[in-house]
């Protein structure tokens, strides 16, 4: 049978010996011997843990010893043969990106079937609906398997296995599969301002951010999409020196800022959000109107 398998042993023919007999059990997996006065258990349980197939020999031999000032008998039981089932386990990136192939490696402990083979069948189920994969293998290092996912979100990967005789076990992991971020921004009192992709380049239209007043505030709201965990304002051509992000720098990493302006142009503003998976920009270019005349 498959370990864990419990035996019960029947020990008879005792009776008639002298009280000075001791009795000496041994379940052949390597356990320790169990040592018993006169009477001992007219019936031993054992518990197997593990496949009798080993270097030795492919089966278990369940002995007892009796032994008095006279003499020493034995009787055995064999052969006494144990299954094992494999123990799965997988390893992987826990967080991975969209579109990104994913290496599952395949750590399942390998059992024994009634031939004592290794060789053990998994299947796979990537958690996100598609069709469950069917692998075989034998010897270590098992073949891992690759999958991609099309969609966000966070999956619970299945891993059955089996050898001819006996189930073996389940092993799951959690896998986050994380969006990327894309850059968007709208700016200006009524949002009027929208930002275009950088990459690859768009030419953005020019729009008049201010009425001639000066300074001229323009306040920029991040609108991006996806799993944003860096941000970054920056205006890329314009004036030197004509302009400050709230911040008082001419940098910013606030997820909203407002730009301050103190000299006319024409400026080019970029946004630039990433995450573990990549970077994206977007850009918008703004006229500022000098005083009137």
């Amino acid at each position: 049978g498959c370990a864990p398998l419990t035996r019960d042993f029947i020990i008879s023919n005792f009776e008639a010996n002298d009280a000075s007999t001791i009795y000496r059990i041994l379940p052949g997996d390597g356990s320790p011997e169990q040592v018993f006065n006169h009477p001992p258990p007219a019936v031993f349980t054992h518990t197997y843990q593990a496949s009798s197939c080993t270097p030795d020999g492919a089966a278990f031999e369940f002995s007892v010893f009796a032994q008095n000032g006279c003499a020493t008998s034995r009787a055995s039981v064999a052969p006494v043969r144990v299954y094992a089932g494999p123990q799965a386990g997988i390893s992987a990136n826990a967080v991975v990106c969209v579109g990104q192939p994913v290496a599952f490696l395949n750590q399942t402990t390998l059992g024994a079937d009634n031939n004592c083979s290794t060789q053990t069948s998994f299947n796979w189920d990537f958690g996100d609906g598609t069709p469950v994969r069917q692998t075989t293998g034998s010897t270590n290092p098992l073949p891992s398997v690759s999958h991609t996912y099309t969609a966000a979100g966070t999956y619970t990967v299945t891993l059955k296995t089996e050898n001819r005789s006996c189930q073996g076990t389940d092993a799951t992991f959690q896998i986050t599969v994380i969006p990327p971020a894309i850059s968007v921004f709208t700016g200006g009192t009524d949002q009027t301002i929208k930002s275009v992709p950088n990459n690859p380049p768009t030419p953005p239209e020019l729009m008049v951010a201010n009425d001639g007043c000066l300074p001229a505030n323009l306040d920029l709201v991040n609108q991006s999409l996806g799993l944003v965990d860096t941000t970054e304002w920056r205006v890329i051509s314009g004036p030197r020196d004509g302009f400050l992000f709230n911040s008082g720098d001419t940098i910013s990493f606030q997820n909203n800022e407002r730009l301050t302006f103190s000299k006319p142009g024409t400026y080019l503003i970029q946004l630039r959000v990433a995450n573990g998976c990549n970077d994206s920009s977007s850009v918008a270019k703004v006229e500022i109107k000098d005083k009137p005349i």
